[in-house]
């Protein structure tokens, strides 16, 4: 009599199952797996040579929570991320979080976390895996421990204006997409020069002002240089460039 040995397919995750077992874990048909697995629910999901589904074990097990988390079974854990620069920015968090809350809902993601940040974006080392940024932490530790499934940022340099790459490779690595949800287009161009500038400009204004002692001075010249700047990143607009921002028409 032949012996058959079966061979245990390994994932990041664990043990891959197959849909008939993920199913039973779940509480919910084959059916109904596969096609959360089409629909990006069951991530790492792979066929195999001979065209089965496997799903990894842990792709089941972070499904297994998301009742607990207050999310249908099925719908990936939505973390939404809004970092501003200045107090003053608060209603453009606001704004901000409408539109990723509204377009997190259209993906069918269920909004589980939301992290608000001022600063600028920036961690002591300059990267972002370490560095002093209590938001940034509570965005990891939500990475590590397995209660998200995606974090949705309106551009990824929301979270880190430097790192932000590794940052990404490391949250895939433990099973976390980084989505970006921002404008685009005209309205995206201008949007993000605007922030350039901000991001510029009060660095170059605090070290005006202790290299002259006037602060009003430091900001008015630093306003002036980068109306430079300005007029290169939007070559065919008006544009003025002020301490309370850039004014586009």
């Amino acid at each position: 009599m032949a012996t058959v040995r079966r061979k245990a397919t390994l994932t990041m995750g664990g043990a891959a199952l197959t849909t008939g077992r993920a199913a039973r874990l779940l509480g919910v048909t084959t059916v109904t797996v596969r096609r959360w697995i089409e629909m990006g629910r069951l991530p790492g999901s792979y066929r195999t040579p001979g065209g089965h589904w496997r799903v990894p074990r842990r792709a089941v097990e972070r499904s297994r929570t998301r009742q607990d988390d207050g999310a249908p079974p099925g719908a990936r854990r939505a973390l939404l991320f809004v970092r501003v620069r200045r107090e003053q920015d608060g209603p453009l968090a606001d704004r901000a979080l409408v539109h990723l809350t509204q377009w997190s809902l259209a993906q069918g993601y269920a909004v589980t976390e939301i992290v608000r940040e001022i600063g600028s974006g920036v961690c002591e080392d300059g990267a972002g895996m370490s560095g002093r940024r209590e938001k940034l932490e509570q965005v990891r530790q939500a990475v590590r421990g397995g209660s998200v499934d995606v974090v949705v940022v309106e551009r990824p340099d929301r979270l880190l204006l430097l790192g932000v790459d590794e940052f990404i490779r490391w949250a895939g690595e433990n099973g976390v997409a980084v989505e970006h949800a921002g404008l685009s287009g005209e309205a995206a161009r201008r949007a993000y020069a605007g922030e350039i500038l901000a991001d510029v400009f009060y660095p170059l204004a605090d070290t005006l002002a202790l290299a002259v002692g006037d602060r009003q001075r430091a900001e008015q010249a630093a306003a002036r240089a980068l109306g430079e700047i300005a007029d290169f990143l939007l070559p065919q607009e008006e544009t003025t460039c002020t301490p309370d921002g850039l004014t586009v028409s």
